[in-house]
């Protein structure tokens, strides 16, 4: 299982939020580019970012410092946050980034969003940010009510591979992945194939053997964010990743 570190950027600063309110918002670095060396410096292979701004806007002033995190540090990312048309795509792509993140467009242009795997479903994967197994959207301020199961399948038939499930009630809290929640989404989607990364309520790396015991063969990672940053998860822990 790949562990997966959080960079969540607002403002150019690296920060938390909580249960995704822009109102509980905790600043943990002044300096992204530092946090991603730091990373970068403990062979971690792969980090998560996501620019909250162009989440919550669709577009924002980090794009460049988000590169810069990829030409000069030169971590493999997956990105999140305002991916909404194919220029935004062909230029972080021509940037470097590995893997694009889309949610909102997807939901809201399901068309759109299957023409673009048919172009780059080797690097898109579906946001998926439930709340009472309710789809949220744009920054998670609005709720989409929506078919999981029949929406994520008509995605794989148009080449969809992977999705980051993301437990918003968990999110930015350190209580520990909702595993029943996690179990419920799974059976929902019994049957299809494609690669998950969860998100959401890492509290320490016990959820990480509580994940490995869910044994779903499509479970590939685990994003790490505030735990990372509040001390209960260290730099060693993600080394490699985690085996049981």
């Amino acid at each position: 299982m790949l562990l997966i570190p959080a960079i969540d950027i607002r403002d150019s600063k690296v920060v938390r939020l909580i249960k995704g309110d822009f109102t509980q918002s905790k600043i943990y670095s002044d300096d992204p580019l530092d946090i991603a060396w730091n990373y970068k410096n403990s062979f971690i292979p792969r980090v998560h970012i996501v620019d909250l701004d162009a989440a919550l806007k669709g577009d924002s002033s980090n794009k460049e410092l988000i590169k810069r995190i990829v030409s000069e540090v030169g971590l493999e990312v997956e990105l999140g946050g305002g991916i909404r048309d194919e220029d935004t795509i062909v230029d972080y792509l021509n940037a470097g980034i590995k893997y694009l993140i889309v949610g909102t467009k997807a939901y809201r242009d399901p068309s759109w969003f299957k023409k673009m795997l048919s172009k780059y479903a080797q690097h898109l994967i579906l946001g998926l940010d439930l709340s009472d197994q309710q789809i949220k959207i744009s920054g998670w301020t609005e709720t989409i009510g929506s078919e999981t199961e029949s929406l994520v399948a008509d995605f794989i038939d148009s080449g969809l591979k992977s999705l980051i499930y993301t437990d918003i009630s968990r999110d930015g809290t350190l209580e520990g992945i909702n595993v029943e929640s996690l179990k419920e989404f799974l059976d929902s989607i019994r049957g299809l194939n494609l690669s998950i990364i969860v998100s959401g309520g890492v509290k320490s790396m016990e959820d990480a053997v509580n994940l490995s015991a869910v044994e779903d063969p499509r479970i590939e990672g685990l994003i790490v964010g505030k735990a990372l940053y509040e001390g209960r998860i260290s730099l060693e822990d993600l080394k490699g990743g985690f085996y049981e």
